[in-house]
């Protein structure tokens, strides 16, 4: 690659266009409606495309080898001299223990992940891109 010449030879997106659905709802009542949560975020992913050839996939994996083998250095201490109290599903605490409130919920769902591997390169990805109607 030539520095003077800084033209780029082919473009290829990794990454398909995504879209999501954000909802936000506040509990405008929180100080005296405990029932439900003071803030709820819940997300819907459609579905996420990838596009890689070998390199961008090694890339990838090796990247991803690095993040998860950082926060591997220290041990899980447990943590003892609370109370607990058993909770169902509606948020109300069991006889006997303290009450719980959930003062903020996240609900995130996705669709569907699809990677497309392609060993021959971005030259057979971009044929067929252009080949598709």
């Amino acid at each position: 690659m030539n520095p003077s010449n800084l033209d780029v030879m082919i473009e290829h997106p990794l990454l398909d266009p995504v879209t999501f659905e954000l909802v936000v709802n506040r509990n405008l009542s929180a100080s005296w409606y405990k029932q439900v949560p003071d803030l709820e975020l819940s997300s819907r992913l459609g579905s996420i495309r990838l596009a890689l050839d070998q390199l961008d996939y090694v890339f990838l994996m090796r990247l991803l080898n690095e993040n998860m083998g950082e926060g591997g250095g220290g041990k899980a201490e447990a943590i003892s001299g609370g109370e607990t109290a058993a909770v169902d599903r509606e948020g109300s605490a069991a006889i006997g223990g303290p009450a719980v409130h959930t003062a903020i919920m996240f609900t995130f769902s996705m669709e569907s992940f699809v990677v497309s591997l392609h060993p021959g390169g971005y030259n057979e990805v971009c044929q067929k891109k252009i080949a598709k109607p």
